[in-house]
């Protein structure tokens, strides 16, 4: 699997699609039970897309896979496609830097979260407001009708927008924490594979203003203190809406995660057959790729930002 650069004829293409198909279902409304949905949140490489392929392989949920992203302004009609697709797909359980490789693998939907809480791009700073909430509540029932299930969704917009979801309303969290060194470690080795500038981000970039950064290191190690400061800061972990779990129970344990997750979400298990048994995971050390000096600089930065709350 390789990282495929952003081809602009296959966007706009796709930009044509979802205009067309926005025009003709738009008014569409919703006939028959909603669930719940369920928002997966953490830093970038914390195991948030680890987590979604879990959730789609127990078949209890649904998802955006690479085919619904396609539909992203109508995704009850990408929702219809996948569920008439997905009856015997098996989920691959690989990924590069949070994109997976096959059609029914679960994707980071960037581009309806983004347009539906009004963000120009991937970062924590709206420059729009967001949809009407009875507007994405609407959207959001219709994915739930299409799948007859609860459904999942990578978002790591949602810590800034937790008043206005709550207004949307029927949204259940999980949250999922990693060690700060280790996510910001893996974010360090991810860009040096894909051999990314300096001045890039990778993952979401924490609001205005910043710093000067120093280094690449440097770089990273706010991005990762600025983005868990904003967690912190929307106090998610603690909510009663919210299931908060380690990424290290999700390797080692996945089937006591599931199953407080199935709780979270309100489904009934009783009628259904039973999930396949879900992978187990080694939890690797990132630090271990790095050169004993990057490792020390990472550290020695990190907490440098955990100090200065300046820029945050």
């Amino acid at each position: 699997m390789k990282y495929d650069p952003t081809d602009q004829t296959w966007e706009n293409l796709l930009a044509r699609l979802n205009s067309a198909l926005d025009h003709e279902f738009r008014a569409d409304e919703l006939r028959g039970p909603a669930h719940a949905t369920v928002q997966v949140v953490g830093l970038p490489r914390s195991g948030t897309t680890l987590l979604m392929q879990h959730l789609a392989a127990s078949k209890r949920f649904g998802y955006p896979s690479n085919i619904l992203a396609l539909f992203w302004k109508t995704p009850w009609i990408g929702a219809h496609i996948q569920r008439r697709l997905a009856t015997n797909a098996s989920i691959s359980f690989h990924s590069l830097i949070g994109r997976t490789p096959e059609p029914l693998d679960p994707h980071e939907f960037g581009y309806f979260w983004r347009n539906a809480l009004g963000h120009e791009s991937n970062s924590l700073e709206p420059t729009a407001p967001p949809l009407a909430s009875a507007e994405l509540r609407r959207q959001l029932d219709l994915v739930t009708e299409a799948f007859g299930l609860p459904t999942a969704y990578k978002n790591f917009l949602a810590p800034v927008h937790l008043n206005y979801l709550r207004k949307v309303g029927n949204q259940r969290f999980i949250i999922i924490s990693r060690p700060m060194q280790d996510v910001a470690a893996s974010i360090l080795n991810a860009r040096r594979k894909l051999g990314l500038g300096s001045n890039h981000w990778l993952g979401p970039a924490p609001r205005k203003p910043w710093p000067t950064f120093q280094s690449e290191i440097d770089l990273v190690s706010y991005q990762v203190v600025a983005l868990q400061r904003q967690l912190d800061s929307s106090r998610l972990a603690t909510a009663p809406d919210t299931l908060a779990i380690a990424y290290a129970d999700l390797c080692r344990e996945p089937q006591d995660i599931l199953q407080k997750i199935f709780a979270l979400a309100g489904i009934e298990s009783d009628d259904l057959p039973d999930p396949p048994d879900p992978p187990k995971f080694t939890v690797r050390n990132p630090f271990d790729s790095l050169a004993a000096c990057d490792a020390a600089l990472l550290s020695a930065r990190i907490e440098y930002h955990k100090e200065d709350k300046t820029g945050a």
